[in-house]
């Protein structure tokens, strides 16, 4: 392994373990994982601004529907890849998007656009969840109570051969 260390310092800024493949950023130890940051920050979640304490990926481009893209890929021979994609629509405003591969060809199944709508199976969500294709709804557990807290629940209600299913909602007044 060897450690690069900022000037003064006696904890390693980097650190790369070359026997198992490893790259750390603020460890004091051998990485523990292929690509390991480990830092002490009490930056408070905003949910209106950025903290300097995350891995950044940036694509610098100002064209609409650039992209800046994790990929998640598994097997040596015949690659299968995920990913997680950071869409730029306009100058202030970016989607989320998640895109799987089937028989080869990857494929858009989920977007969060600017305004906080989830499309699953379209890139054009227009309302907080837009679904393109069926729903499925299954209660394998008790079916809640319905009060002021679960309003607005839908649950599935399977019932015994002969005895039709029932799609319930809670609605209280």
């Amino acid at each position: 392994a060897f450690r690069v260390f900022p000037s003064g310092s006696s904890a390693p800024a980097l650190m790369v373990d070359t026997t198992n493949r490893r790259v750390g950023f603020g460890v004091t130890t051998v990485p523990s994982f292929m690509m390991d940051g480990q830092f002490t920050d009490t930056t408070l979640y905003s949910q209106t601004s950025v903290a300097p304490n995350g891995l950044r990926v940036i694509n610098f481009s100002d064209t609409a529907n650039t992209t800046a893209v994790i990929y998640l890929g598994t097997g040596a021979s015949g690659t299968a890849y995920a990913t997680i994609n950071g869409v730029r629509e306009s100058a202030d405003n970016s989607s989320l998007t998640f895109r799987t591969e089937g028989s080869g060809t990857i494929a858009e199944q989920m977007r969060i656009n600017s305004s906080g709508n989830v499309g699953i199976g379209t890139t054009t969500p227009a309302q907080k969840l837009d679904i393109n294709g069926g729903l499925k709804l299954d209660t394998s557990t008790a079916q809640p109570t319905c009060n002021a807290t679960n309003r607005g629940t839908f649950w599935f209600v399977r019932n015994t051969a002969g005895v039709k299913d029932q799609v319930e909602v809670c609605a209280k007044d």
